[in-house]
Parts: structure tokens; sequence; C-alpha cells
């Protein structure tokens, strides 16, 4: 089974051979105004910060070097420029995220002007993440934000290069995972090294296994999605441990391809950019794919293409 679909990942699978139906997906998903929206088909003109943030991730994976066009379309950098400045006036710390990201993946650096505003954005916000809670005729501070937005927090002050203080993980981390998703979470809060000797050891990833899928949300279970697999396999990658199931993974994502050119969040799921940027990265990441994504996204810019 492994040889077959290894042989069928090398003949039909890889992305050059997909990648035009992929793009083309995506160039359908684009709005006038710039931005990008999965739904579009539906009729919506609304474009979406995460959606834009993943079409332009799946438009880096699958980059030819002699054709970067999207880099220069000045309708969607103008569209994330001028969303970003209204964003910074109120407190979506992931969306701040997002624009700042997809600014970042279309070759923009952050100007003096943008840092300032930044670093306010990132004043303003840490009151998200803190409130007091009353224990034992005790006051302490614990965290009310959720784990994604502090990630995200983190992510825009590395970018910005803040130096300040940051918030206090609280007790996010006092409690075993639940999810996969957590533990991805727990992780990436070690390696980035925000809060040094503030997180508690992992727990045993290999609960989290599946031969079906390869990874799974929470042990015992065959619940799955493209996020889940795609945090299993970035942290097995990065960690060195090798992608487990690694054929059952390539079978998985390959059924959640659509006629259209998207993937699914699961098997015979509509397609949206979300799960398309996911997929691209699994199988950019599998050993099979070649993985260059540590060429593509300085500064951990694939992270948080969450929606937990």
């Amino acid at each position: 089974m492994e040889k077959t679909l290894r042989q069928g990942f090398e003949n039909e699978f890889r992305l050059p051979e997909i990648g035009r139906k992929v793009l083309d997906y995506i160039d359908g998903r684009r709005l006038e105004t710039g931005g990008f929206c999965y739904f579009k088909s539906w009729g919506s003109q609304a474009p979406s910060t995460l959606d834009t943030h993943a079409a332009l991730l799946a438009l880096s994976l699958l980059d030819n070097p002699e054709q970067k066009k999207w880099r220069s379309d000045e309708k969607t950098r103008r569209w994330l420029r001028e969303r970003l400045l209204l964003e910074l006036s109120f407190e979506d710390i992931v969306g701040v995220w997002h624009l700042c990201a997809s600014l970042r993946l279309m070759g923009d650096r952050l100007s003096e002007e943008d840092r300032l505003l930044i670093f306010a954005f990132l004043k303003r916000t840490t009151r998200h993440f803190l409130h007091e809670q009353k224990a034992n005729n005790e006051k302490k501070c614990v965290c009310s934000g959720s784990l994604s937005s502090l990630i995200a927090w983190n992510r825009l002050g590395d970018l910005s290069g803040w130096t300040g203080e940051r918030p206090s993980p609280g007790v996010f981390f006092h409690d075993s995972e639940k999810t996969l998703i957590e533990l991805f979470y727990r992780w990436e809060m070690n390696i980035s090294g925000w809060y040094p000797g503030q997180m508690l050891p992992s727990c045993n990833r290999s609960l989290f296994e599946n031969r079906l899928a390869g990874y799974v949300l929470v042990p015992g279970s065959t619940a799955t999605d493209m996020a889940v697999i795609a945090c299993g396999v970035l942290h097995d990658v990065k960690t060195g441990a090798g992608v487990s199931f690694s054929g059952s993974v390539l079978e998985w994502v390959q059924d959640s391809l659509s006629v259209s050119g998207g993937f699914g969040r699961i098997p015979g799921a509509v397609p949206d950019l979300l799960s398309t940027a996911q997929a691209l990265l699994i199988l950019d990441l599998l050993p099979e794919g070649g993985g260059c994504s540590e060429k593509l996204f300085p500064g951990n810019l694939w992270w948080s293409l969450q929606e937990y």
C-alpha cells in the first residue's frame, strides 16, 4: 500500500502536477478589491483577512521563480494596507497578524510608521490576556484570551521588533493538552522561547496518531481535519521525528482535493482557501515533496492558519 501511494505521488500528485488547477482555484477566489474570499462563488463580496493570508501562503508554495506576478499585485497590496490601518484601530489580534504576515509574504517590510502603530496596538491589546480572579481570598491574574491570540500577539511582536514585556501565558499551560492543536500550540510556545522556564513538559504526541489519517484531534478518536494533520506533520518534520504514517496522510490529502482544484477540510467537503494552504504545506513537508518551506516562510509566517 505504501509503495503504491508513493508511486502515485511521484507520478500524479506532486505540486507541479496539481499546481495549475490549484492556481485556477485561488485566482477564482480573488475579489476586485484585491482581497480573497473562499466563498466568492456563492455571491460574497466581502474579502477575508484569513482567506487572503491563506491564498498568499498557497501562492508562495506554488511559486515559480520565473513567475512571481502575484507579488506585484498592487490591488492586493493596497487592500492589505488599507485593511491593516482599519484593523489596528480595533482589537482583532489574529486578524492584524494575518494582514502583517500577508504583506510580508508579498515582500513588504514594515516601515517605522507601521512599527509604531503596531507597538501601540500591542500595548492596548495586552489586556485581552489578563483579568483578576479571586481565589482563596487572593487576587491573581489569569489568562482570558485564546491561545491563538496569544501566539499571534507574540508573532506580531517578533515581526515588529517589540522589546517590551509580553503577556503572561498564565494558566493556559497548567492543564494537560486535550487536543493535538493544543499540543502543537504548546510546542510552538516552547520553541519560540517567549516564556523560558514557564512551559510544562509536553504530553505523549503518539497518543494522537492514527493509521487511517496519520493524526487525530483527540486520543482514541478518528476525528481529524486538514488543520489537525497539518499540525501533526509540522511538529514531526520540525522536530525530526519523521512523519507518522506518511502514506495514510498522503492518501487522506489526495481524497480532499476537489475537481475545482481546491482542498476541503475533510474528504468530500466544500474546498476553502485555508484548507488548500494547509494541504499544500503538508505536501511540501512530506518526504516525497521536497520540503522547501523553511526558505519560503522566514519568521514562521506559515503559523496561525487555524480557526481554533
